[in-house]
């Protein structure tokens, strides 16, 4: 018996298309943020940016505006702040006064000083013909600081041009101390004034500018700071140094050093400052009632350059 076998052939599978998946990115944030040109928003933003811009100049303007006017008005601003303290200063003194002639027995007390210092001062100064001529020296140079006084520094209107610059008219200080070195030594050491913050405290820094200019800052009364240009006007080595700020400068000033040898005992440094200190007359009132005494910081000056040149090696140039 014939089978017929029925041969089945393999079912052919379709090909099937695989989908295509379209990657969209999706937008920046910070760009859907921003306007788009032509729109409303846009103008609105740009106006915005653009008042921004202007109000921020206008503030630079003003800002500028008022560091001009502090500078060009900086003396009469600084005699108003010096009086205002002064007055306040005043208050309070009066007050811790009227304090205490309210404690028990210290008005007597305060009235005893005050004779003793009457006899003391009596004794001292009014008995005797030389002691009342101390005391109108005296006077005649607290007058002088005060008001103004001739200049002191002959040296200071020669320079090398022949010029005669016109003196400071304002407080007069002379300082001398003796140091056990030679003149040649103290004069190279002084004459590199970028040395002398090293000894005058007062004296923030100096920075040398050329052979003969410099630019000074130093400290001034009540926490502030002055700064100003000096030039040399005259030199003799190793005998003086004369200088003296530049025109516009926050402190009209005028200086000398002279090393004297004393027969081979040491050198005499002599010292002699004058100066408009910040605020004018004012100021030196102020400066003084907070013990910013000019003669003391001399002084103290000297002595800390003295110590110097005395214990530290010398530098040689």
């Amino acid at each position: 018996m014939e089978t017929n076998e029925t041969l089945e052939s393999p079912t052919q599978t379709e090909p099937v298309e695989t989908p295509t998946v379209e990657v969209v990115e999706s937008p920046d944030p910070m760009l859907m943020s921003q306007p788009q040109p032509g729109s409303k928003t846009s103008d609105s933003w740009q106006e915005g940016q653009a008042t921004i811009s202007e109000s921020l100049t206008l503030l630079r303007q003003f800002l500028t505006g008022i560091n001009q006017f502090i500078r060009d008005n900086k003396p009469l601003l600084t005699a108003i702040a010096l009086i205002i303290l002064a007055s306040i200063a005043l208050k309070i003194v009066l007050a811790i006064l009227g304090t205490l002639d309210e404690i028990p027995l210290a008005s007597l007390l305060l009235k005893s000083f005050g004779l003793g210092y009457f006899i003391w001062f009596a004794n001292r100064y009014l008995l005797r013909a030389s002691s009342r001529e101390q005391l109108a020296q005296e006077f005649h140079s607290y007058k002088e600081q005060f008001w103004g006084s001739q200049p002191l520094l002959p040296s200071a209107k020669t320079s090398a041009d022949d010029s005669q610059p016109e003196s400071t008219t304002g407080m007069t200080v002379q300082k001398s101390v003796m140091i056990h070195q030679s003149p040649e030594d103290l004069y190279r050491f002084w004459r590199d004034f970028e040395n002398l913050p090293h000894f005058m405290h007062h004296i923030e820094s100096v920075k040398s500018l050329d052979e003969k200019r410099s630019h000074w800052v130093a400290k001034a009364p009540l926490g502030t700071h002055v700064e100003w240009d000096a030039e040399i006007l005259n030199e003799e080595q190793p005998k003086t140094i004369v200088w003296r700020s530049l025109p516009g400068a926050d402190v009209d000033s005028v200086g000398s050093v002279a090393f004297t040898e004393a027969n081979g005992s040491g050198t005499e440094v002599k010292v002699t400052m004058e100066y408009n200190p910040p605020g004018g007359a004012v100021g030196a009132t102020v400066a003084a009632i907070f013990g910013e005494n000019p003669e003391q910081q001399l002084e103290e000056d000297l002595n800390r350059f003295k110590q110097l040149m005395e214990t530290a090696a010398v530098p040689s140039t």
